[in-house]
């Protein structure tokens, strides 16, 4: 009975405490909610779909701006790096969801958009 009486003191706390210490418990405790969530939804989507991981782009460091071609494309033309079906021509923007699919072999691969 004390022990449940510790689990609601120290629920409360996290949940309705107004202390930094509360604070920082309840930041803690909903990261590692959200990580198995994450990691529950990426095992079904892989289970059931194939997926093998999502990401999110979050910053602009991945936006092409400016001229382009003087750096990324200058690097892929002289590595010998066909740009023959580009599918992001600008870049990806923040909020964009970039599924990795898993693949039996090398033909069910489709290129371009």
């Amino acid at each position: 009975m004390k022990l449940k009486k510790t689990i609601k003191k120290f629920w409360n706390f996290v949940w309705k405490g107004d202390s930094i210490l509360s604070y920082i418990l309840f930041f803690i405790f909903a990261w590692i909610v959200l990580k198995i969530l994450f990691i529950i939804v990426l095992w079904f989507l892989g289970l059931f779909f194939g997926v093998a991981d999502l990401t999110v782009v979050i910053t602009e460091s991945m936006v092409h701006t400016g001229n382009i071609n003087q750096t990324y494309y200058l690097w892929l033309k002289s590595n010998n790096i066909s740009l023959e079906h580009e599918a992001f021509p600008e870049g990806l923007y923040p909020g964009d969801l970039i599924v990795v699919m898993k693949i039996q072999n090398i033909s069910e691969v489709n290129t371009g958009m």
